[in-house]
Order: C-alpha cells, then structure tokens, then sequence
C-alpha cells in the first residue's frame, strides 16, 4: 500500500475522532489495572464508541459555525458528509448496544455526555466554557477521568468508596489528561484566536505551552511513581506507564499541527495497552 494512501487513511480516522474514542478506552483500560479491578471489555468498548460519538458531535457543530476557520477537518467534513452522518450515528449506536452490556442504566452516560458536551459549547464566541483560559482543558480532563473512573467501576460491579487510592488514580488520570489536552490545541490555535478561545498555546505561545504540558505530564508520572512505591498500585502500572508516556513527551514534538493531536490522542492507549500485554504474560488469569 502506497505511503500516501496509509497517511490519508491515518488522517481521516483522525478527523472521524475515532482517536478521541481509542483514548478514552485507553483511560478506562488504565483505571482497571491501577486498581486491579477484572477486565470488563463492554466498559473499555463503551469508553470508545461513546467518546468517538460525543466528540464527533462536537466538532460537527463546529464545523457549522459560521464564518469559522477553514482546517482540513472541516474540508473533510464537507466533502464527505454522508460518511461523517454514518459514522456519527453508527457510533451512538454502538455506544447504546456498549453501555447496555456494561449495565442498562449506564446508557444514561449518553445524554449526560451531551448535556455536558452543550454546557461547555453554549454561548456566544469569548463567553464560552470552552473559551476560558485553563478552565477550557480542566473542564476536558475532570469530565473525561470521572466519565471514564465510573466506567470502570460499573464493569467492575463495584464501588470502593473508602479507599484513597480512587481519588489519588483519579487525580493522576485528571493530569494526564490535562497535560494531553493543552497540546491537543496546538492543533487549532488559528481557529481558536477567531472564536476568542483562550487556550494555554493562545495564551502563553507554543514554547511556553510545552513547558506547562511537559510539567504537569512529570508531576502525574511522579505521583503514578509515588502511588507504587506506597504498595498503592502494581509496579508495571506505577513504573510502566509514566515511563512510556514522559520518555515520548518529546518525540512528539516530531509532529506538527492536526497531526500532533492524533499521536497526542494515539500515545496513551497504546502505552497503556503495552502495560496490559506485559501484565497479561506475568499473570495471565487477568
């Protein structure tokens, strides 16, 4: 297969948001091996199709805002948007079917997701959640670590509610999170200085905007590492993960623009399913 014809592809399932899904899958995944819960693979598939759905969804409406800036995701909503329409409703469903195999009342993250989804986009250009400097992307990360901590407690089918080390893996989640959604607006910072949306690249330049990624991503790392060595959370977990995802904070600085915010999207599911494979071959009952 030609090069050009795989870095399309690559390109236009990223445009899809499918990456936003796998991410979200990579996070529930997560969860489940920092607090050892079993496997629940109806949770991780819900994590997938309902973060591809609601994220799609999301930069649709985008897209129709008028007068927005042209990006090469719009382009491609534009010329294929019977495709963009299959995939959105194709993924709602699949989301549906997904949450009902994890529990029936889960299905409820669905509308909950898009009353969430509509807060942070409802208002006037500059008025907006999204549009408010830091509060934009710790709006992102705190939706996405709790949506993704309660998917695993419903595959789980259980709540151990007096146990830290819940809040501490959800307080590492929310960093990382955060950390990965400041360079996820690299990828829009023309888009975003139009729509008055005051994002860490906007605000601070891109330089200085790395640095805030770099740091709060080497503070998660740490406490993943602290979490470990208090006997908190299994060793591949506490050591493994923070060693793939710092030790490729800087190759992604390879990648520029959309492109940035796919292998930004990419890096954690594939770090942490690295992690689960190693785990599997030392215990594999899991």
């Amino acid at each position: 297969m030609p090069p050009k014809v795989v870095t399309t592809a690559f390109a236009n399932l990223g445009h899809m948001s499918l990456y936003s899904g796998c991410y979200a899958a990579g996070c529930v995944l997560l969860v489940m091996m920092a607090l050892e819960f079993p496997m629940d693979w109806p949770a991780v598939a819900a994590a997938l199709a309902t973060t591809w759905f609601i994220y799609l969804l999301h930069r649709i409406r985008v897209a129709r805002t008028p007068g927005v800036a042209w990006s090469q995701r719009i382009l491609y909503y534009g010329r294929n948007r019977k495709l963009v329409r299959v995939a959105l409703w194709g993924s709602g469903a699949a989301s549906f079917v997904a949450l009902l195999f994890v529990q029936p009342w889960a299905c409820l993250l669905i509308p909950a997701s898009i009353c969430g989804m509509l807060f942070y986009s409802h208002g006037s250009n500059g008025k907006r959640v999204r549009d408010r400097f830091i509060l934009k992307n710790a709006m992102v990360a705190l939706s996405m670590a709790m949506f993704c901590m309660v998917l695993a407690f419903l595959g789980a089918g259980t709540f151990s509610g007096g146990d830290p080390t819940v809040l501490f893996v959800l307080f590492v989640l929310f960093l990382v999170i955060l950390s990965d959604a400041i360079l996820c607006d690299f990828a829009d910072i023309e888009v975003d200085k139009q729509t008055l949306t005051r994002t860490v690249p906007v605000q601070l330049g891109n330089g200085r905007a790395w640095m805030v990624a770099d740091s709060i991503l080497l503070g998660s790392g740490l406490f993943l590492v602290f979490l470990w060595w208090s006997g908190s959370v299994p060793g591949i977990v506490g050591l493994g993960i923070p060693f793939l995802l710092v030790s490729t904070q800087f190759l992604l600085r390879c990648f520029k623009a959309e492109q940035l915010r796919h292998a930004v999207d990419l890096r954690l599911p594939i770090a942490v399913t690295v992690v689960f494979l190693v785990l599997t071959c030392i215990n594999p009952s899991i």
